[in-house]
């Protein structure tokens, strides 16, 4: 096309063409010309808009996407809650038998390690107890394959009021009012247990789950 573009209608003998088809052939390729792709001022214009979009738009997603797991998990720890206030209220057996105490959730922390999990008060203590033969000399209080994860973004700040050592809270369920007991205490008057969430990047952005005397689990 190059070739045919500097040809002068007068040399179409040395190309065999005639003059109709090389002016045909000259329009064909300015058409071509016409559809060609972007500039590269035109590409460079184009990956710096995106350049700055994405430089706007990502950290106010990746801080949306923080406060969602916040919330997740705060909704996380207060369904499992109210799960276990359900098992008391049930009267659900473990291990094949009705624990006397009822269940709890046990939490601790440790700098931002935690740990919660549902337990069976088989020995009444309103508490967690640590060992492998509590219920019926056979099986530990802790249940198998009930523990809660949060969402990874997200630790316990804070366990009130809370045990120590360990900086734990057990909150316990009995059957039938339901009766609630924090740390091997019975809630009374408007004494309650709060678990403080936050976010492993921002320890200021919190969600509380807070547990009364009548069992009602509320999101703050």
């Amino acid at each position: 096309n190059n070739l045919l573009r500097k040809l002068k209608i007068k040399d179409f003998y040395l190309t065999g063409f005639t003059p109709l088809e090389i002016t045909r052939l000259r329009k064909k390729n300015k058409e071509n010309k016409s559809l060609t792709g972007f500039t590269l001022i035109e590409l460079l214009i184009v990956i710096s808009i995106i350049v700055l979009l994405t430089a706007i738009v990502m950290p106010d997603y990746a801080a949306r996407r923080r406060e969602l797991d916040l919330k997740i998990s705060a909704n996380i720890l207060a369904q499992s809650l109210r799960a276990t206030l359900e098992k008391a209220m049930s009267a659900v057996e473990y291990q094949g038998i009705i624990p006397a105490g009822g269940y709890g959730i046990y939490l601790s922390k440790q700098g931002d390690l935690y740990q919660i999990f549902l337990f069976a008060d088989c020995d009444n203590n309103q508490l967690y107890t640590i060992g492998d033969t509590v219920c019926q000399g056979l099986f530990p209080e802790r249940i198998q394959g009930q523990d809660i994860e949060l969402k990874p973004e997200v630790i316990i700040e804070n366990l009130s009021p809370h045990l120590l050592p360990g900086h734990s809270l057990h909150i316990v369920f009995q059957a039938p009012d339901p009766v609630v007991f924090i740390n091997g205490a019975k809630v009374i008057g408007d004494d309650e247990a709060e678990v403080t969430l936050s976010l492993r990047a921002d320890p200021l952005e919190t969600r509380e789950v807070i547990i009364n005397r009548v069992g009602l689990i509320d999101l703050e």
